[in-house]
């Protein structure tokens, strides 16, 4: 444990004071006593002051990690929209990779994806988005052209096997 000063000034003071008073000296003691209570008011005044000290000291330390704490929070959400970035643009390349592809395949003159099947085979889902996306057409405008609705032609795009044979059949006819 720490000595504190103020206690061992007030202490001595407080002992002088008796010791004036066992010698039978008014004057001194009367000194001894004034000094007494200022060193017992300055040894308030530094207990309050530490304690002020630590108080602050304290609150410093809590802010701190309160700051520490907000800082980790938004290098996790930072953390986290990197990654989402980094998943729409691999998606983003993959659409435009099916894309690239079919654009890729009309230049060589080969069709489209459901073209170079063997005959009977039906187009995927996969196929069909992106042979909709070469073309520039939304679900809404190939769902106008076959005579579906949007949501047929989501659910179509969405299956990884052959689109349903009503729909492969309305895409063969306005192809």
């Amino acid at each position: 444990m720490h000595s504190d000063p103020g206690a061992e000034a007030e202490s001595l003071a407080w002992r002088a004071v008796a010791l004036a008073r066992e010698a039978g000296d008014p004057e001194l003691g009367s000194a001894f006593l004034d000094l007494a209570r200022a060193a017992q008011a300055e040894a308030e005044g530094l207990r309050a002051a530490e304690t002020r000290r630590r108080e602050e000291h304290q609150a410093a330390e809590q802010e701190e990690a309160r700051l520490r704490r907000v800082a980790e929070d938004e290098a996790r959400e930072r953390a986290t929209e990197a990654a989402i970035v980094e998943q729409e643009q691999r998606w983003l390349a993959e659409e435009r990779g099916y894309a690239d592809e079919e654009r890729h395949r009309r230049a060589r003159g080969a069709g489209s994806p459901a073209v170079e099947r063997p005959p009977g085979e039906r187009m995927t889902g996969p196929e069909l988005y992106a042979w909709r996306k070469a073309r520039g057409l939304t679900q809404v405008g190939l769902a106008a052209r076959l005579g579906v609705s949007q949501s047929t032609i989501a659910k179509a795009e969405a299956v990884d096997g052959p689109v349903p044979e009503p729909l492969a059949r309305s895409w063969a006819a306005t192809r």
